[in-house]
């Protein structure tokens, strides 16, 4: 509870104001000739009418009704002439409008009425409107509205309900009674199709009458009757089970906002007045698709040059001109006073919270909670981040408007007072509010106070870009440790290093001994590359540090530091992650998400990929709240690594460019430089060096160790390993990095190199580096290590058994190394080897063609590993190798194998017309010749799709002679397999037509023909009878098989085979959806059966009977018409009444 200032307003007594909100005023409703009209308020919104206020008058709407009636509440609102037709939504309504129950929901002001009243008088549908008011709080009025809005289309609506109501005595008609008869009315007004349209229903949505009435005719109306609701909040209407059956639309807020091409229109073709793109993009900044400042403004613009409208948009507020006007006149002027001060004093809040009201109206909770509602039912309040959320905050135009307001009640200086003590009250514990307030006042030294009191939290949630807002402000010359930490963090998060140097330094000259000063010049050091420096400064900070929190940091940052050289890696994950869920405790986002960071680059040393992947992926989420952007393109890539390190190269590539967008400066540099290191050790040697290219050579910062292990890895790819060994020694190992168990990663890549050169010392080396790796925990590279030892001590074999499954990706990491042992590899290690070669191709493929052409003894390993990841141009090498001499049986299929891989796979949709895709080719039925497409139609409706020559030559030439028979199938086969491959070459190419000896046959690895999915389909739902078979059935199957041989006697058995089963499983299914309630599947599946099948009356009963009981009442009526039809057209019998269906 806030403490409250001295009470300064009073809640009085008043009599209830009537709704004025920003909604477009009522249509046009004139009581008895000679009453003088009230005054005509200003229209809202783009074609609202000019309206005065209707008169309560007893209509004579038809026999016995006597209930006063307001015309004007039953009747559509006239449009003026400058009503824009917004094509986008009109068009959506005339799609939906069929639903049971459509809701049009936004804040007032948006044009919900304006829309539905457009859509009325273009449609063709009988629309049925009701405009409620707060004058609608009991059954009888209610329910004799809703038969005066149905006798404006029938004159004889509702007789029995009428004389119901027109006897009411106790002890008679009830209010059930009343509603039953109602909705039994219903039909005889919406028989040919209507929507009811319940105009403003939140000014009576919480009448219980109303509530119960608009309930029974939503879930008992007729059929054909659509019930649409406009109101600025969702109707308590039970919609679950319409949303499940499709049978409810809605359109919200952001639809009904105007787009940028509808405010062009609007102001093009309704007003006459075409603007520049650079107004309208403004004019759409400072409106935010508001309707009813559109008119407004259109109004305000009459008359002005150009020149005068642009100057008058950029300057476009609510504190002058007509929208000044029409907020003072209409929307604020009738309120009681007590409720004018409330808006008024609120107005300087961004966010109107009822803490924040409390404060700066000194009401009560009680008083405050009472106003925010009734600002919230007006429209002026809205805009709740969440629906259980209690901020809410003006329209921009409209606080504009409030604040001037308030301003020239109490003076700039009453102004400031409130500002001041709502920034009074909040500065202890919302920095932000309370920063915002003073700077508002122009309290520059108590702003600076708040900056200063609250840096630690600024930095430690990441909340750089906001602090640096408010820095700015402050007077030139300002000096101030807490402004340059602030604005050090802000470069940071850009990628500015040098600006981070240059702020950090100046802060510590002016805070020395401060904890966040010292936190941030040693990131500035970090980045910068000087980790010597970052790690001595780091001591000192843990040393001297008075804040638990700083002391914590400093500490974590000296773990990771030590980790990168000699310390424990799980030391480091333990002190990171302890501080990350600290961090996470007390909201310090920033703080949170580096720590999850650290730990994941920790755990990803450590070889424990999964828990790596998990805490990079709680690095972004928290990184993201904040303004980190170093840190997040960090995390960003750091996810992107371990994506790659799982085997999902294309995946990680996806995340490195996506990641490499949303940084720049210093960070985009390091992100390119571990994207290629990545391509150095996975992927393409060629994309790592492009990457490498763009990275500034004389660049020092925190990813430059890593560039010179890079440099060597490069060197490796293109086979010169003795210089990538040279270059790999001269990295010194004793100096701290960014990079946790780096000197493990340094000493693992040393003993790669040297293994890969062949030198003395490389089985020393490698058992060095694992025994190091061993003592710090970094066990991804004492993986690495063990592949260079295992080549060292021809034990390969041993270290591929012993690789964790986790881990595979190592085995490409030593791709080299691997490959010249591949002679001298077992099955099992083989399979792992085949199995990261298919993840990483692009890895092995270089040093298996490197192999190939050394000739070494390992070539024909090589091939046969080639054979599984090679691209088409290896093709013509493999055969090559597949012909020499004393080759085995399995050797002289290489490169077909291959061929086959890479050969797109074929469809054929050989249901209704046939069309063969492969790839981009398409080719249609009519473009082959009809002997090759009917062989290929014969052998789908084949076994296998195999026969023999006689089988064909029979079916395709049954009155030819054997030879000529048998020369017009070699002609065939031979056009066949070029529809398939262009350049068909029974050598290098993958065959996708087979003849050998006396058989022809498609391959079915190569071919998918919608006929064969479809009889899988069948097959399978005949064994196990999942709805999901049926479903994918149902999708599959367009028509019947083959239909260019229509008349083929070969065709025809497995043509109807396959459409009587297509049906059997459809018809079986939808039996089972009606006896289980699964409505929606078994109407989509009728629903497309009766595509196939349109005159089937079986399938057009079901689907009525499905559209029945699921409450899709308007789509039911449809389907009866229809089933009616087929029953008179194709049967000669009268359908049943809609009772006995």
């Amino acid at each position: 509870m806030p403490t409250m200032p001295n009470r300064s307003l009073r809640l009085v007594d008043s009599p209830r104001a009537t709704s004025v909100s920003f909604a477009p005023p009522d249509p046009v409703t004139l009581g008895p000739p000679g009453r003088k009209p009230t005054r005509a308020p200003i229209a809202v919104g783009p074609g609202r009418a000019v309206t005065a206020a209707p008169d309560r008058v007893r209509a004579d709407r038809g026999p016995g009704v006597s209930y006063p009636i307001q015309p004007g509440k039953v009747q559509a609102p006239a449009l003026r002439d400058e009503t824009l037709a917004r094509t986008r939504l009109l068009d959506w309504l005339e799609t939906k409008i069929h639903s049971r129950v459509i809701f049009v929901i936004a804040d007032a002001g948006y044009g919900k009425t304006t829309l539905l009243a457009d859509f009325s008088r273009r449609t063709r549908l009988r629309t049925i409107w009701y405009r409620i008011d707060e004058d609608d709080r009991d059954w009888v009025g209610f329910l004799s509205h809703l038969i005066a809005a149905g006798r404006e289309h029938d004159p004889e609506f509702a007789p029995r309900t009428t004389a119901m109501l027109r006897s009411l005595e106790p002890g008679g008609t009830t209010r059930d009674d009343a509603i039953a008869a109602f909705v039994a009315e219903l039909p005889s007004v919406a028989a040919e199709g209507a929507a009811l349209i319940f105009d403003d229903f939140h000014l009576a949505d919480e009448v219980t009458d109303v509530r119960l009435i608009v309930r029974e005719i939503v879930a008992r109306a007729p059929d054909r009757l659509s019930i649409v609701f406009a109101s600025r909040r969702q109707p308590p209407v039970p919609v679950s089970k319409l949303r499940t059956v499709g049978e409810l639309a809605e359109l919200g807020i952001g639809d009904l906002r105007f787009s940028d091409s509808e405010l062009e229109q609007l102001f093009r073709e309704t007003y006459g007045r075409p603007l520049e793109p650079d107004v309208l993009t403004e004019l759409a900044r400072r409106t935010e698709g508001w309707a009813a400042s559109l008119t407004l403004v259109q109004a305000a613009l009459r008359e002005r040059s150009p020149a005068e409208t642009r100057s008058f948009i950029r300057g476009l507020s609510g504190a002058r001109d007509e929208l000044h006007d029409y907020l003072a006149e209409e929307v604020v002027g009738d309120l009681p006073q007590i409720h004018q001060q409330f808006l008024m004093r609120t107005s300087i809040l961004q966010i109107v919270t009822p803490e924040l009201a409390q404060v700066a109206t000194a009401l009560t909770a009680i008083e405050v909670q009472s106003l925010m509602l009734e600002s919230e039912r007006l429209g002026l309040l809205g805009r709740r981040p969440n629906r259980r959320s209690t901020a809410q905050r003006y329209h921009p135009l409209v606080r504009e408007f409030l604040e001037e307001r308030l301003r020239r009640e109490v003076g700039s200086t009453g102004v400031d007072d409130l500002h001041i003590s709502v920034a009074r009250w909040a500065e202890s514990t919302d920095w932000r509010t309370a920063a915002y307030h003073f700077a508002a006042a122009e309290r520059w030294p108590h702003l600076q106070r708040v900056l200063e009191s609250h840096v630690e939290t600024i930095v430690a949630s990441g909340a750089f870009s906001a602090a640096t807002e408010f820095a700015r402000q402050l007077p030139d010359g300002t000096s101030s440790a807490a402004v340059e930490v602030v604005l050090a963090r802000q470069a940071s998060a850009i990628g500015d290093f040098e600006a981070v140097t240059r702020h950090a330094q100046l802060a510590f000259e002016l805070a020395p001994t401060s904890d966040v000063v010292l936190g941030t010049l040693v990131a500035s050091k970090f980045f910068s590359g000087s980790f010597e420096d970052a790690a001595d400064l780091g001591r000192q900070w843990a040393t001297s540090a008075s804040s638990p929190l700083q002391r914590e940091i400093a500490q974590a940052f000296l773990s990771i530091v030590g980790a990168s050289l000699r310390d424990s890696i799980d030391d480091a994950i333990r002190q990171c992650e302890g501080l990350a869920e600290r961090a996470a405790r007390d909201g310090l986002h920033h703080v949170e998400g580096v720590s999850w960071l650290n730990a994941g680059h920790a755990r990803l040393a450590a070889g424990q990929f999964a828990q790596a992947k998990s805490s990079a992926l709680l690095a972004i989420d928290a990184l993201s709240i904040s303004s980190s952007g170093a840190e997040l393109g960090a995390a960003l890539s750091l996810d992107a690594a371990i994506t790659a390190l799982g085997g999902d190269l294309p995946s990680a590539r996806q995340k490195f460019d996506a990641a490499l967008l949303s940084v720049k400066g210093g960070t985009r540099t390091e992100l390119v430089s571990e994207y290629a290191e990545i391509e150095a050790w996975l992927g393409d040697a060629d994309r790592a060096t492009q990457l490498v290219a763009g990275r500034p050579r004389r660049e020092v910062n925190s990813s430059t160790p890593l560039v010179q292990i890079l440099d060597a890895l490069l060197l490796v790819r293109r086979g010169n390993f003795d210089l990538a060994a040279d270059v790999a020694t001269a990295i010194p190992l004793d100096k701290p990095t960014a990079t946790t168990g780096f000197q493990s990663r340094l000493r693992a890549t040393r003993a790669l190199l040297c293994a890969l050169s062949d030198r003395a010392e490389a089985q020393g080396e490698s058992q060095n580096a694992i025994a190091f790796a061993n003592r710090q925990g970094a066990q991804l590279w004492r993986a690495v290590a063990e592949l260079a030892l295992g080549h060292a001590q021809n034990a390969m074999n041993s270290a591929i058994h012993g690789l964790p499954e986790a881990m595979s990706s190592v085995l490409s990491m030593g791709a080299e190394l691997i490959v010249r042992n591949l002679d001298r590899i077992d099955e099992q290690a083989l399979a792992k080897i085949r199995a990261a070669a298919s993840s990483a191709p692009e890895r092995w493929r270089p040093c298996l063609r490197q192999e190939i052409v050394r000739g070494r003894i390992a070539r024909l390993s090589a091939a046969r590993l080639l054979d599984v990841v090679g691209e088409r141009e290896d093709i013509s090498v493999l055969r090559q190798i597949a012909r020499e001499p004393r080759r085995q049986a399995a050797d002289r299929k290489l490169g077909r194998g291959l061929a086959r891989r890479l050969a797109p796979r074929v469809h054929i949709e050989d249901l209704g017309r046939l069309t063969v895709r492969s790839g981009d080719l398409v080719v249609e039925g009519g473009e082959i010749r009809r002997k090759v497409l009917s062989l290929l139609c014969f052998l789908l409706t084949r076994p296998r799709w195999a026969a023999t020559r006689e089988e064909v030559m029979e079916a395709m030439w049954p009155n030819m002679d054997p030879s000529s028979a048998v020369n017009s199938l070699n002609q065939s086969i031979y056009f066949l397999r070029r529809v398939f491959e262009t350049e068909y070459s029974e050598e290098t190419t993958a065959g996708y037509v087979h003849q050998e000896s006396d058989l022809v046959w498609l391959d079915r690895d190569l071919i998918v023909a919608t006929s064969a999915v479809c009889a899988d389909l069948v097959a399978e739902y005949g064994r196990s009878g999942d709805p999901g078979f049926a479903e994918q059935l149902s999708e599959a199957y367009v028509g019947r098989f083959a239909l260019d041989f229509a008349y083929d006697e070969w065709s025809a058995d497995f043509r109807e085979w396959l459409h009587v089963a297509y049906l059997q499983v459809i018809e079986t299914q939808i039996r089972l959806d009606v006896d289980n309630g699964n409505y929606r599947r078994g109407i989509s599946l009728a629903r497309r059966a009766l595509e196939i099948e349109p005159r089937n009356e079986d399938l057009e009963l079901s689907l009525l009977k499905l559209l029945r009981v699921a409450g899709a009442h308007s789509a039911a009526a449809e389907q009866y018409n229809r089933y009616a039809n087929v029953l008179r057209s194709d049967l000669g019998v009268d359908p049943p009444s809609r009772d006995e269906v």
